[in-house]
């Protein structure tokens, strides 16, 4: 309501204040009424004003320069300034843009123009500060909304186990570890029990919130998960993980499932013997030996299928000899592309960057890992989690 609008008209001549204030009385605007430049700048800091009118030829004060000490208030700056003056010369008009004026009306005016020009920057300003209330309303909710995601990456991040704590009995491992966004869809979980080590990365559904919720129920799962299960027998734990994820779901058989695209990969380490036992759900193994050979298992089938008749997992046996490097990691990095999205990096290449490190110390290959992502992607985004984790028996 133009009732709830206030217009501040500034000029040295009284008549033309009348004139100009009676004209904008008939749309029923308040006025406030100032004679030269310093009265204005005292009325503006007493009264909320949504758009001046000014004079440029004032005695005490010049119209451009009451505009340019206005501009430089930040409680002022948004309120629209329109000259009202009789200088007609481009170059006047080019000042009181410079100034900050938004508009331009040259004496003598008519009432129609008066009016049309005041209701147009005025809806122009309302419509400004509307989007600049909205814009700190959306600020204000997405600092909640990250304050939020915050605490859940340290929840997440401390329901992970420790690879400071996993390094101190095997100190030539590493662990790559980038989530897309703040939370992340891939986890990794190890354990220890008789003198075997397991160990798990997956990659759940998505990433971000979807995936954090989907990891953190597979995290609470496996350290529910009795030790005995995964001796000798990885394919062990992928089958606890599917029966279990399920019922933690409580999913619908009938139903659409939630986690068709949850991968696994799981390795039992047992050095004393020689042997290392692999299964896997859509993440493989890669192993390259101290000579750099390579040896890469693919992923047997998928935790879940669309089928009623789950497959079921294969344990795969590697012989193990000292100076064997295994590594696991989840697509992300294998499915990267530079910033044109042209070239994906691919497996292959992965493969043969892991051999050119092979005999580097497991903190170099943390290192030369993620400056390979780097080098990869450049200034393009990151399109998923990237999950790389290595170990040398």
């Amino acid at each position: 309501m133009n009732e709830d609008l206030k217009i501040l008209i500034v000029d040295d001549n009284k008549e033309n204040l009348k004139v100009v204030s009676n004209f904008l009385k008939e749309l029923h605007y308040k006025i406030a009424l100032a004679t030269d430049g310093k009265s204005a700048i005292e009325i503006l800091k007493v009264h909320t004003i949504d758009l001046i009118l000014l004079d440029v030829m004032m005695p005490d004060i010049e119209g451009y320069e009451v505009c340019r000490i206005i501009k430089k208030e930040d409680k002022w700056k948004e309120i629209p300034i329109i000259f009202l003056t009789a200088k007609v010369e481009t170059d006047n008009i080019v000042e009181g843009f410079q100034a900050g004026g938004v508009d331009y009306i040259l004496k003598p005016f008519k009432k129609e123009e008066l009016f049309a020009r005041v209701k147009t920057h005025l809806e122009l300003s309302m419509s400004k500060k509307k989007i600049m209330q909205q814009a700190q309303e959306i600020n204000n909710i997405n600092r909640k909304i990250l304050s939020s995601i915050d605490f859940a990456v340290n929840i997440q991040n401390e329901m992970l186990p420790s690879i400071q704590n996993f390094k101190l009995h095997h100190p030539d491992s590493f662990l790559v570890y980038k989530p897309k966004d703040h939370l992340s869809g891939d986890f990794y979980w190890f354990t220890e029990f008789q003198q075997q080590t397991c160990i798990v990365l997956a990659d759940c559904t998505g990433h971000g919130i979807p995936g954090a919720l989907i990891s953190i129920m597979a995290i609470t799962l496996l350290n529910r998960m009795p030790h005995n299960t995964f001796l000798s027998n990885p394919a062990a734990v992928l089958q606890y993980m599917r029966l279990n994820s399920l019922k933690m779901l409580k999913q619908d058989p009938d139903s659409p499932r939630l986690l068709d695209s949850f991968e696994m990969a799981c390795i039992v380490l047992e050095p004393q013997k020689g042997v290392v036992y692999y299964a896997g759900a859509g993440i493989g193994v890669t192993k390259i030996s101290d000579m750099l050979e390579v040896e890469t298992i693919k992923h047997d089938n998928y935790i879940f299928n669309d089928t009623n008749k789950e497959k079921p997992f294969k344990n795969i046996t590697f012989c193990c000899n000292p100076g064997d490097n295994y590594y696991l990691y989840t697509d992300g990095l294998t499915d990267m592309f530079q910033p044109n999205f042209k070239n994906k990096y691919t497996e292959n290449r992965f493969i043969n960057f892991l051999k050119e490190i092979n005999h580097t110390s497991a903190n170099e290959k943390k290192v030369f890992i993620h400056s390979e992502i780097n080098n990869w992607h450049g200034s393009g985004s990151q399109i998923d989690d990237i999950t790389v984790f290595g170990i040398k028996v």
